[in-house]
């Protein structure tokens, strides 16, 4: 990580901080027209304050310049840092533009000697300048100004040079876009020093528009309204933050959708991504599915999407490998998406467990395996976890005490129909909640019972829906339910007992209200699936 704490833009900050730090005391101080008014350097003057008291009101202006210089560097630099590790970034080397201006200058002298020896400078109206036109720029760079004051490259080129001395044969920059031109001249200043071509690669990074409904979310750093990385994390998440940043190539501008990026539904990449993760975990620590051994062939995976999903987790290695050659994160992320997409699709189609075929379920059990090691080791690729449950204990809590509150079907649609994401919940946790809600299910159903031979005592119509079995007739169980209409698709049971759903009299129940039907499917006493349907 370069810091660029020398020059102009750090005087700047020194004299923002004792502006606002004579604001603190309540005297005056001219505030630079060019200074920084972003809240975190009020905040670092007042902190300033707190510890060292109102003693640099009366110091040295030069003492108290470099010192108010040198707190903001060190404190930036130790947020920076934080918010860099919450992003799961962690900096191995900080190198510090001031460390050239030390010792006199000795590391920048040395490399403006090293080009003078090789004929690539000479002096114009008091300037020192590079022969960058020689080496593919467009006109020639000034090193040195008239004034004696050294120009951005200067030190630049003793920081590249620095790095060829410490044994890093191939660097690889990045760079805002705003740095285009610069590189050329970068380039050109290294072979002209007689590195090879090739020794440098600077990658310029595209900004960053952020929206939210639609609308482009402002940021400026002089006016404090910038968003923070920090911020960003907090608010849609890091895992959510990392995919979205690194699913673009960095060399096209993207719009960081802020809505979509906190959304926890199927419109959400990343937990898309997650969700079949979690769902690949939930078959494999199922206790009803006995446990997978390896075998030396797998000649029962022929279904289309078994062999498509076989194809794609052979496709890994190179995929690793050309985006890593290219130097492009973002193909993983699509691989990631092609991948889940075809997971979710056979998962919604295809019985991993088939009791009555034991060889086939172990098969299958490998290829679930196979898949969740594949998916998990492509998000660590992009720093995003690989959840084992997308269970969200909070609102899972909440649910059950609102469960417990109510006692009408009315009622517990007003307390089920405040999520209007249509997110699963699957965990034991949830089984009182469950076990209560069927409690009342069962009320219902036996209140209702001569629903077959009277009018309904609800103001709903009542219908026979076929809860198990999926498109197979065999197996299948009518029990009444209270809904307007039926989903657009069937539902199976994964209970391993053809008669399972046949012991519990509420199996299913629908409750319908203005926003979603939702539907309770009790497994074999074990954890309960709650999915709200809009």
């Amino acid at each position: 990580f370069y810091v660029n704490d020398a020059g102009n833009q750090i005087v700047m900050l020194g004299e923002s901080l004792v502006s606002r730090y004579f604001e603190y005391f309540g005297k005056e101080y001219p505030l630079p027209e060019n200074g920084y008014h972003a809240d975190d350097v009020k905040q670092i003057a007042q902190d300033i304050a707190k510890e060292d008291g109102d003693k640099w009101l009366t110091a040295d202006a030069n003492e108290r310049l470099h010192y108010f210089m040198q707190q903001g560097i060190d404190r930036e630099l130790a947020k920076i840092d934080r918010d860099l590790k919450l992003y799961r970034v962690n900096i191995t080397s900080w190198m510090h533009e001031t460390f050239f201006y030390q010792n006199d200058m000795k590391r920048i002298k040395d490399c403006l000697k090293m080009m003078d020896d090789k004929g690539l400078l000479y002096e114009k109206d008091g300037a020192l300048w590079f022969k960058s036109t020689d080496y593919g720029d467009d006109k020639d760079r000034v090193l040195r100004k008239s004034d004696g004051t050294l120009s951005y490259l200067t030190p630049d080129i003793a920081n590249h040079v620095y790095k060829m001395e410490r044994g890093y044969p191939v660097m690889v920059n990045l760079w805002g876009a705003d740095h285009h031109s610069y590189v050329t001249r970068m380039q050109a200043a290294l072979t002209a020093l007689g590195y090879p071509k090739g020794t440098l690669s600077v990658e310029l990074i595209q900004m960053v528009r952020m929206v939210e409904d639609g609308v482009e979310v402002k940021m400026s750093k002089r006016t404090g309204n910038a968003i923070t990385l920090r911020e960003l994390c907090e608010d849609v998440g890091v895992d959510a933050a990392r995919w979205f940043f690194v699913s673009k190539d960095i060399t096209t501008q993207m719009d960081f959708d802020i809505k979509q990026a906190s959304a926890k539904n199927y419109d959400n990449p990343v937990y898309y991504a997650q969700y079949a993760h979690s769902r690949m975990c939930s078959i494999l620590r199922n206790p009803e599915i006995p446990e997978f051994h390896r075998e030396e062939s797998y000649n029962r995976l022929t279904n289309e999407k078994e062999l498509q999903l076989l194809k794609m987790i052979s496709e890994f290695p190179g995929a690793v490998a050309k985006a890593a050659k290219t130097r492009k994160p973002n193909t993983i992320a699509e691989y990631i998406q092609s991948l889940v997409k075809l997971y979710h699709s056979y998962y919604n189609v295809v019985h991993v467990n088939n009791p009555d075929d034991p060889e086939l379920t172990n098969q299958r059990l490998g290829l679930v395996l196979a898949l969740k090691t594949t998916l998990r080791n492509a998000l660590d690729l992009l720093g995003v976890d690989a959840p084992q449950s997308m269970l969200n204990t909070h609102r899972a809590l909440r649910r059950e005490r609102s469960a417990l509150e109510y006692a009408s079907v009315a009622q517990m649609d007003r307390a089920f129909g405040s999520d209007p994401e249509g997110r699963w919940f699957e965990s034991s946790r949830a089984h009182q909640l469950v076990a209560s809600v069927i409690s009342l299910a069962t009320f219902f159903l036996q209140k209702t019972s001569r629903a077959h031979s009277a009018a309904p005592r609800f103001p709903t119509k009542f219908c026979f829906a076929n809860f198990c079995g999926g498109p197979k007739k065999a197996n299948r169980v009518s029990l009444p339910a209270l809904f307007v209409k039926p989903p657009a698709h069937s539902f199976r049971c994964n209970s391993p007992s053809p008669d399972f759903c046949k012991r519990h009299t509420a199996c299913g129940l629908f409750a319908q209200n203005r926003r979603a039907c939702f539907w309770l499917l009790c497994t074999g006493g074990k954890d309960v699936i709650i999915d709200a349907l809009q």
